[in-house]
């Protein structure tokens, strides 16, 4: 975008935006140079941010909220609900910033595997389903799972006791054992339970 000074004749190159995109996702309304507010939607955690810069020389900072964006290009992780992304350019003293409002519907994390060596899970493992019952005559058996999203957080606990060296063994007391795996921060935490019998 150019425009003629007012003390002279010479043309000022106005830094803009002359492309931007966000993963596959639609932007409201259409990308256009000269419009700086948009919204959009998405299911997904995170989406690339490609963009090109007129003049290729300007100055280019990105921002999700108050937090700087060094490696947007190799994506940008979402909050679930509303999402402020800004991009800011500067080219001399003249400036230009556009904001996308982006909403983020997550899914709830959960389990898409979960096996406690090589016992049996009652029911069988079901994502869908949070509460499993197992026996064992093992000392320990090595507790293993997979989250999704794969960088969700987990707590797992035996009893009322946080254990975090699962992977190398789940060392169970005779009789009754409540194991619980909790994926994801509260509110939107998903907890399943095995009860495990050992004899």
């Amino acid at each position: 975008m150019r425009y003629a000074s007012a003390s002279s004749s010479e043309e000022i190159e106005i830094p803009v935006l002359s492309a931007l995109s966000i993963g596959n996702k639609t932007l409201t309304p259409a990308f256009d140079p000269e419009i700086l507010a948009y919204t959009l939607s998405t299911e997904d955690a995170s989406d690339i941010l490609t963009l090109d810069v007129f003049p290729d020389d300007s100055i280019v900072a990105v921002t999700l909220g108050e937090d700087v964006l060094e490696d947007y290009a190799e994506g940008i992780t979402w909050a679930d609900g509303e999402n402020t992304l800004t991009i800011a350019l500067e080219k001399g003293d003249l400036s230009t910033e556009y904001v996308i409002t982006v909403t983020a519907t997550l899914p709830a994390p959960t389990l898409s595997a979960l096996a406690i060596g090589s016992l049996t899970l009652s029911p069988s493992f079901d994502s869908g389903v949070v509460a499993y019952t197992a026996a064992t005559t093992d000392a320990s058996n090595i507790l293993t799972f997979t989250t999704v999203p794969e960088d969700a957080p987990v707590a797992v606990k035996l009893g009322d006791e946080p254990i975090t060296t699962y992977s190398e063994g789940v060392a169970w007391a005779g009789g009754e054992n409540i194991l619980t795996i909790t994926v994801g921060e509260a509110p939107a935490a998903v907890t399943y339970t095995v009860t495990v019998t050992a004899s």
